[in-house]
């Protein structure tokens, strides 16, 4: 049986724990907008500025993917592999976002001025 003084103490670190959570994983915080996208390809890398609104033709290892760039924003527009699933990713628009066509061998990333860490680069 739990006594007064137990419930109270079993309440406040269950406040805590809540409190805790909230400020750690709901904590909002503003992303700082993309300013540039850089391209990997299996021979090149290559940055470009977002703000510009534009579609880019990549050569990768089985031929062109186009790439359209508008409002801070990056999607495959089409690529010649199978499955088309970079096509199907849709829009990238967060710093640190990735999509990839790997048969193709290109890859894409919005990255910004001042880089920041999480737990994947540590």
């Amino acid at each position: 049986m739990l006594t007064i003084g137990d419930s109270i103490v079993l309440i406040l670190c269950i406040l805590f724990t809540l409190a805790l959570y909230q400020h750690f994983w709901f904590k909002e915080q503003q992303p700082e907008p993309a300013a540039y996208l850089v391209i990997h390809t299996a021979n090149t890398t290559q940055s470009i500025a977002l703000p510009q609104q534009r579609t880019i033709s990549i050569s990768g290892a089985l031929g062109t993917s186009l790439l359209q760039i508008d409002q801070q924003q990056v999607r495959f527009l089409s690529s010649p592999c199978h499955n088309k699933l970079c096509i199907a990713h849709g829009w990238i628009k967060h710093t640190g976002e990735v999509n990839a066509c790997v048969p193709n061998k290109i890859s894409i990333q919005l990255l910004t001025q001042n880089r920041t860490f999480d737990s994947i680069n540590y």
